[in-house]
């Protein structure tokens, strides 16, 4: 174990070495890397194992990372080559264990999934069931990627809605003039209400009041 490690690291070392002169590592790049060398797993960063259902065994395993061990990782090849010997051995691992839980169980394995926190420790679960019931489970997950989609289709849907009247009442409520005027004849009320029209100018137009309104 020890060989194979030093193995992985100086490998790992040289790697990175010859490709630092000329481009600086980003956390996407290493994450983008390790996915390129374990292509039966998924592998994610964040803060959880995930739930259930979330990987398609035996297509895909999901493997979580917390960005600050995958920082950690990044900045120190030992480090690096011990972990990505551990990630290259989950496939291997996980049909170990399928076979185990079948020959014990006669159950059949819909799921695994690992996590490794901010100070390296690795968890990992499994979802398991009579075999006959895997194209529920399948069905199950799948109706429960289709009702996140709908719940946060309708959430955008509605937050666009109320910003659209939001902006149509906006746009409806407009201030208009209202002018009051008395008068005889209707030559006198047309003069009056040409001038009374301005609301600057009706101080100047005796018998005209006027106020402000809302449409």
């Amino acid at each position: 174990m020890a060989m194979e490690i030093s193995n992985a690291y100086n490998s790992y070392a040289n790697t990175y070495a010859s490709g630092a002169g000329s481009k600086k590592q980003t956390s996407s790049d290493y994450l983008a890397e390790l996915q390129e060398k374990n292509p039966k797993l998924n592998i994610l960063t964040g803060y959880s194992n995930g739930a259930a259902g979330s990987s398609n065994y035996p297509e895909k395993i999901n493997v979580t990372i917390a960005p600050e061990f995958l920082a950690k990782m990044q900045s120190d090849p030992k480090l690096a080559a011990e972990y990505e010997k551990n990630l290259a051995d989950i496939p291997a691992a996980c049909k170990w264990g399928e076979s185990m839980i079948r020959a014990m169980t006669g159950n059949t394995v819909y799921e695994f999934r690992f996590y490794i926190d901010e100070n390296g420790n690795m968890s990992a679960g499994s979802v398991s069931g009579p075999s006959e019931k895997r194209a529920m489970f399948e069905r199950s997950r799948q109706k429960a990627k289709q009702q996140k989609e709908e719940f946060e289709k309708r959430i955008e849907e509605r937050i666009k809605a109320s910003a659209e009247k939001k902006e149509k009442a906006e746009n409806e409520t407009l201030h208009a003039y209202e002018v009051r005027i008395v008068g005889n004849d209707v030559q006198s009320l047309a003069e009056k209400l040409i001038a009374a029209n301005a609301p600057s100018q009706n101080s100047a137009v005796s018998g005209v009041t006027g106020v402000d309104i809302k449409i």
